[in-house]
């Protein structure tokens, strides 16, 4: 079987986009959970000015 010397480095560049794209994933789906936690419960205590 022949060598392939560029097929080594194409697959950690497509593994190197893979877990780039995963943790932009994440992370966006750690804002969203955030986001609904932060601005979608009761609020403990009312700041001044504010109208709850």
């Amino acid at each position: 079987m022949t060598d392939r010397p560029g097929l080594g480095r194409q697959q950690q560049t497509a593994l190197a986009l893979i877990q780039m794209w995963q943790q932009h994933h994440e992370l966006r789906r750690e804002r969203r959970r955030y986001v609904f936690d932060r601005f979608h419960s009761t609020p403990t205590t009312t700041e001044p000015g504010s109208y709850g």
